[in-house]
């Protein structure tokens, strides 16, 4: 059969057979609790002491009244002399590229802090020691009346720093906290394409978009802190790091003539998930996203549905029986996060 029949044969059948089922689950890539006030993680430091030793990463600490409620956080430390007040623990493969890193931050509003909050596609020179990476940062230090919140491309050398987006108290979501409290960051990275969220909540602007003539790429993550010349000491918790784009997979059970699903994770709960279909490789855009494509030709809708609180999204279809023997290309997704799973090729048999 032509690929114009088929196409005209599972545009005619598919939207009869339509419906939305639980997905699979794709869990994170890292998670981080300090449950029973040992680490899940292995976590380094950025910094050696002067006989080559590296430094204490990440400490564990009982802080009644966490965000997980078991009483125990994570401590990153500065000593004065040896760092001049950073912070810094890492942790991760410097192989990730796309994904999300959250976390829970003590946000200090004190005179007692400078900086607090977390790194993503973060790497280090072996030889210099120079470390980069994207940070989100809150920066809200009574001495010098900043109220604000900072994502920047930042370098352990200050003069290549960049500054990407300074949020003002106005753009806050929830307003400039009026006393130190826990804090949740989220960094969401596509690309040259990153998505901010503070407390759950977007910021204005999104996404934001790395113009540099060198975006990172990948690298690992950590949690930061920073207050110059001083001792320095930052807390975390319930740091996540999972999949940005979405996870297709399927068709389930993956033969013509009977119903099929197609499932997608990592997606964002309650956002609405496209599936399409299509019969060659090539790139198309995704509209409303500038330089987000997907990996078919003329690809055509299936359908979609709306993410459940996991993160998954699930399309059952009727796959008619003279597809069998076609090759046909799935992906899937999610327009208002400018979020596209893999590409699934399949040939039912």
């Amino acid at each position: 059969m032509k690929p114009k029949m088929v196409c005209t044969v599972l545009q005619t059948f598919v939207f009869l057979f339509l419906i939305v089922r639980p997905g699979h689950s794709v869990g994170p890539y890292y998670e981080e609790y300090f449950t029973d006030g040992t680490t899940d993680i292995s976590w380094q430091s950025a910094w050696y002491d002067s006989l080559g030793n590296e430094l204490t990463p990440m400490e564990v600490e009982n802080v009644p009244g966490n965000p997980s409620g078991d009483g125990w956080v994570g401590v990153v430390q500065a000593d004065t002399a040896q760092l001049g007040g950073l912070a810094l623990a890492i942790a991760g493969d410097s192989a990730l590229t796309d994904y999300v890193m959250e976390a829970q931050v003590w946000v200090d509003i004190t005179n007692g802090s400078y900086y607090e909050g977390i790194m993503m596609r973060l790497d280090q020179d072996p030889e210099t020691g120079v470390a980069q990476g994207y940070q989100l940062v809150s920066n809200f230090y009574p001495p010098f009346g900043l109220q604000r919140v900072r994502f920047r491309k930042y370098s352990s050398i200050p003069d290549d720093i960049v500054i990407l987006r300074d949020y003002s108290a106005s753009e806050i979501p929830g307003g400039v906290p009026t006393q130190s409290s826990w804090h949740h960051f989220k960094i969401v990275a596509q690309g040259n394409l990153f998505w901010l969220y503070w407390d759950g909540q977007e910021f204005p602007d999104n996404p934001q978009t790395d113009t540099t003539a060198t975006p990172i790429s990948s690298g690992k993550f950590g949690i930061y802190g920073f207050k110059p010349g001083e001792w320095t000491q930052v807390m975390s918790d319930d740091i996540i790091v999972s999949p940005s784009t979405l996870v297709l997979t399927g068709p389930t059970p993956g033969l013509a003539g009977m119903n099929n699903t197609l499932t997608a994770a990592s997606a964002t709960p309650g956002e609405r998930v496209y599936f399409i279909y299509g019969f060659a490789s090539g790139s198309a855009n995704v509209p409303g996203c500038p330089g987000v494509t997907v990996d078919i030709t003329n690809p055509q809708i299936i359908g979609f549905s709306e993410a459940d609180q996991n993160g998954e999204a699930s399309i059952t279809a009727f796959v008619p029986g003279p597809v069998s023997g076609r090759r046909i290309l799935f992906q899937a997704g999610e327009v208002s996060n400018c979020k596209v799973s893999n590409l699934v090729t399949y040939t039912f048999p």
